[in-house]
């Protein structure tokens, strides 16, 4: 804790930034938990398992929508605040640029998939391409506020639809049952774009085809990581979907939302300090990034100890807020996914905030993209002879495999590049 703090108190900035960003992500954690919340409750175990069927499925294209522009973007206006400041409006112009391609594609490509597989009707359909959308967009802004350090600002945007849509989404859900859930989705989203499109202070939006190709190049890089770690994360979902697992369904989502906002501090302290360590990487201060990376063990131990808690705190808090779902099932899911705490959070930092940064992406993709591959044939294989814990047993084995081959091969890629001292 002394690491931290002093590291904190050395870089005031980057303390600031990141109690902002956490305070703008608490305020979507908590948006999302109670539209989470209202959602168990008022539709029932089947159709909450069905409505979070359709949003794992809608993440999946919100991946080939956004892909990885979020990510590149942030590092490009990095680097090029340094460079040249006033290329800074001409990386952001070009990347929404390319933002209006990959719209395009997923649509087609969502289209297609929606006729060939998944035979959603017109309604979920219509919803889930709009809320895709959105989400890619303000995602793709998101990345735009990081790069430029806007925190503080960004955390106000966030914070603000979210006020409007929590009294909304009871009344829209209670009448409109999956419709009014997916509506309320789209309504929030649609108001957060619109404010993060005011607060981005763009003076020309002249886009260069150099920028384009380097955010491209890089994107595709993120944007395959990307759908190697839905494979072997949220594809379980969809895989017990087609086992007729709806139900079970809905306790993966509890318990893999509540998951993620263990790990989601790590997450936000990685991108916090990425856009420093990108400037850094630039200036070759190698010395200053293998100093940050030696104090990464402080959080394995965090990590260990948070999973501990997690075991005792955790069913008494799905008894409180998700009784009607508070089974064994859910328990023994839980359980399970408290292993992977220590490696996600190991993982979450060196990923957002060393790998990412230093252009190290190619690392994150192929081994998500080959782990994700892996865990769909693993969740096939277990879920025959396990039933639906199989696919929880596989994604722990995956996840585990991943984080550590992402640690060794990014230290051989530092050694081999001279990031020694």
């Amino acid at each position: 804790m002394k690491n931290i703090k002093s590291f904190l108190q050395q870089y005031q900035i980057l303390g600031k930034n990141l109690i902002w960003r956490i305070f703008q992500k608490l305020s979507k954690v908590i948006i999302d938990f109670m539209l989470l919340f209202i959602s168990s409750l008022l539709l029932g175990d089947v159709l909450f398992g069905t409505y979070e069927y359709l949003l794992i499925l809608m993440g999946f294209f919100v991946i080939i929508g956004e892909f990885g522009l979020s990510a590149s973007v942030g590092k490009y206006i990095a680097e090029n605040s340094i460079k040249s400041k006033e290329k800074v409006d001409s990386v952001i112009a070009s990347s929404i640029f390319m933002f209006f391609i990959y719209c395009f594609i997923v649509f087609i490509v969502f289209l297609t998939s929606n006729i060939l597989f998944f035979n959603l009707n017109i309604t979920y359909f219509l919803y889930l391409i709009m809320l895709l959308l959105l989400i890619s967009a303000t995602n793709l802004f998101d990345g735009i506020f990081i790069g430029t350090k806007q925190f503080k600002k960004s955390s106000i945007v966030t914070l603000i639809p979210g006020v409007f849509i929590l009294p909304l989404s009871y009344v829209l859900i209670s009448n409109y049952s999956i419709n009014g859930a997916l509506l309320t989705h789209i309504i929030y989203y649609f108001l957060l774009i619109i404010l993060m499109i005011k607060f981005t202070h763009i003076k020309n939006m002249h886009y260069d085809k150099e920028f384009i190709s380097k955010i491209l190049r890089y994107s595709l890089i993120i944007g395959f990581a990307g759908i190697g770690s839905f494979l072997y994360t949220n594809i379980d979902a969809i895989i017990l979907q087609q086992y007729e697992f709806t139900v079970e369904v809905g306790y993966f989502q509890i318990a893999f939302y509540v998951f993620n906002l263990f790990i989601l501090p790590c997450s936000l302290f990685g991108q916090v300090i990425s856009p420093y360590i990108a400037q850094k990487g630039i200036k070759r201060e190698y010395s200053k990034i293998n100093s940050y990376l030696k104090k990464i063990w402080i959080i394995d131990i965090l990590g260990i100890l948070i999973a501990l808690g997690g075991f005792f705190v955790g069913p008494i808090f799905f008894k409180i807020f998700f009784p009607d779902y508070a089974t064994n099932s859910l328990f023994s899911i839980w359980n399970l996914l408290l292993i992977l705490i220590p490696f996600k959070f190991h993982n979450a930092i060196l990923i957002h905030g060393f790998i990412y940064p230093l252009g190290q992406g190619k690392i994150t993709m192929i081994l998500t993209v080959i782990g994700g591959v892996l865990n769909v044939l693993l969740d096939y294989i277990f879920i025959d002879f396990m039933g639906f814990i199989g696919v929880i047993y596989s994604t722990v084995i995956i996840h585990v495999i991943v984080v550590i081959l992402t640690s060794v091969f990014f230290y051989l890629k530092r050694k081999k590049k001279n990031y020694k001292n």
